[in-house]
């Protein structure tokens, strides 16, 4: 996430990614990119539905985002 982050609103941002329960990783980079955050969603409109609502609830924080699909299906068989 490409942002401009004020102390209060990286405080709220880091406040509602901590107790989003598909947000399960938030790391505060060093470069152009200020935040890195990792969803586990069910589909692709669930992760669209989250990164909407954190766009709008720091719209003036956020100003760009690159997002990278990872499809993960593990599928285990024993012998």
């Amino acid at each position: 996430i490409m942002c401009q982050p004020k102390r209060y609103l990286t405080q709220q941002f880091f406040k509602f990614c901590f107790h989003h329960p598909n947000i399960v990783y938030l790391l505060k980079c060093v470069g152009p990119w200020e935040f890195e955050i990792e969803l586990y969603t069910r589909n692709y409109n669930e992760f669209v539905s989250i990164m909407d609502t954190l766009k709008n609830k720091f719209k003036k924080m956020i100003r760009s985002y690159d997002t990278i699909l990872i499809h993960d299906d593990t599928n285990l068989k024993y012998i």
